[in-house]
């Protein structure tokens, strides 16, 4: 089956095209709009990416709650049910992936997150 994809500029208009055979519907406005309203909100979540089912990935600027501590000591798991995928070292563009549970998180590194889109929004209030 080829896939269709057509840019829609209002839920009307998504909702025709999805009727008409649209495999899959762009929403660009709005999908713009709900990642600065994201930043707006948290502000140290530098970038957000749903990947469906209420899972997302976000690029998250440490802060003080992780700064100076250790993954493992860290709690991202064990208290918020976070999952660290990788590091960006403070100033570098290198990505540690897995980060060692020893790494020490530093001011200005940039730590990559998934978790449920409710444990997410809980954790970067």
């Amino acid at each position: 089956m080829k896939e269709i994809v057509a840019r829609a500029n209002t839920d009307r208009e998504r909702r025709i095209l999805e009727l008409v055979g649209a495999t899959r519907v762009v929403s660009v406005e709005a999908e713009m709009g709900e990642r600065v309203a994201r930043s707006l909100l948290a502000t140290h979540v530098l970038d957000h990416v749903s990947l469906g089912g209420g899972v997302s990935v976000i690029y998250w600027r440490a802060d003080e709650r992780v700064i100076g501590q250790t993954v493992g000591g860290s709690e991202l798991h064990s208290r918020w049910q976070l999952n660290l995928i990788a590091v960006r070292s403070a100033g570098t563009e290198k990505l540690e992936i897995p980060p060692s549970v020893d790494y020490v998180f530093r001011e200005g590194d940039v730590l990559l997150l998934a978790g449920t889109d409710a444990r997410l929004a809980a954790f970067t209030k």
